[in-house]
């Protein structure tokens, strides 16, 4: 009897957001699906876009009965995905940072999961902060526009001319590298990414000041209903209930 009524349970579930999802595909927009270079998360291999947060997205847009694929979603440099996503109604950005400067600027689908933004130094520099008020004493290579220069500027009162700006993640890292900065804004699989990317060992550098743990979640333009927020951020949830986050995780993990 218990085991009839588990699978009873699991049809009605299955029948309740099947019907929740299907009644909404058709009224889906087409959206702008814009994301940047960053491994594991959103990433282009032999042509392909690939990674965390873009197979899951994936898996969303199949799930919602959406018509948009893998094929839909374009890799820009941050800066001008970013400009996108303020500018253009039904556009969708990722992997994206929820930071208190952002929260009220878009809607948001998430978490995906959380990790960790620090600085981080070359280990041979020795290089210890102990408290935020240390932080104006270095030369800090951030990229542009990126959650790592908001949480700088709006929670640690920097301001831009404190920082060394670049439009890419890397040039930052070699400025590091080669002794032109100080410290690095990023997270582990970054840095590890990165410096795969530009012949360094990463385990050349060190984190130093942990500056903000994260929720990476998918940006909405904020004129984006509530209602398709909602469904997108129901079949987020049943993914996750479902395994299906844990078997991504676990593909790239080794990335």
């Amino acid at each position: 009897m218990n085991t009839i009524r588990v699978v009873f349970s699991i049809i009605i579930v299955t029948i309740y957001y099947g019907a929740t999802f299907s009644c909404y595909a058709d009224s889906l927009p087409t959206f702008s699906i814009v994301t940047e270079d960053r491994k594991p998360y959103n990433f282009e291999e032999n042509g392909v876009v690939k990674g965390i947060s873009v197979d899951l997205l994936v898996l969303i847009l199949k799930r919602i009965g959406s018509h948009q694929t893998r094929h839909d979603i374009k890799i820009y440099p941050w800066a001008r995905a970013y400009k996108i996503l303020q500018e253009q109604p039904n556009t969708i950005l990722f992997t994206t940072i929820l930071t208190k400067e952002r929260e009220n600027m878009f809607k948001w689908v998430g978490p995906i999961i959380q990790d960790i933004t620090q600085l981080y130094a070359l280990k041979s520099k020795n290089i210890k902060i102990t408290s935020p008020s240390e932080l104006k004493k270095y030369r800090i290579a951030t990229y542009l526009d990126d959650s790592g220069e908001q949480i700088l500027v709006k929670e640690y009162g920097l301001s831009l001319d404190d920082l060394h700006r670049s439009a890419s993640q890397i040039a930052g890292l070699r400025r590091v590298y080669y002794g032109r900065n100080d410290l690095f804004v990023g997270n582990q699989p970054t840095l590890e990414h990165l410096s795969k990317k530009a012949g360094f060992n990463s385990d050349e550098f060190e984190p130093v000041f942990v500056l903000h743990i994260n929720k990476l979640c998918y940006a909405f333009h904020y004129d984006t209903s509530d209602d398709i927020i909602e469904l997108f951020q129901q079949a987020l949830d049943r993914l996750k209930k479902e395994g299906e986050v844990d078997k991504i995780l676990e593909k790239y993990q080794h990335m």
